[in-house]
């Protein structure tokens, strides 16, 4: 009979203990001339100039996108105004963005998601991007 209710007891405890929520996890996807990008190593950097954000799938090949600092929890930007930065690199080559648009969402001052497409000067297309960064 004690050993039941030491049963009980333990269960009662186990499943009435609050957990932490995890942290939020990152992500950076898109797809550059429709072959789907998951980068593996996503880092982010905000300060008081810009905010800048880059996924890797190798060290040599990435996103990065860069924006002035938020002026504003939802901000949008062009990429053919100049307010804001894009490129796509590969071990090969370096390609900046002419053409394209991020939309960004501040997470307080912990991080940021939002989403972005643009095209590069030699037509290389990275659409239907995503990101979830920390900073």
């Amino acid at each position: 009979m004690k050993f039941i209710a030491f049963v009980s007891v333990a269960l009662l405890l186990a499943t009435s203990c609050k957990k932490t929520p995890d942290s939020p996890a990152q992500s950076f996807t898109a797809t550059v001339n429709g072959i789907p990008f998951n980068a593996g190593i996503i880092k982010a950097t905000l300060s008081n100039a810009y905010l800048r954000m880059a996924g890797d799938i190798t060290t040599s090949n990435g996103v990065t996108i860069e924006i002035p600092a938020l002026l504003s929890n939802d901000s949008s930007y062009t990429i053919e105004s100049g307010a804001a930065f894009a490129s796509y690199s590969t071990d090969s080559a370096f390609k900046y963005g002419t053409h394209g648009s991020i939309t960004v969402h501040l997470n307080g001052k912990i991080g940021a998601n939002g989403s972005f497409y643009f095209t590069c000067s030699d037509s290389t297309k990275v659409l239907n991007g995503s990101f979830r960064v920390l900073f």
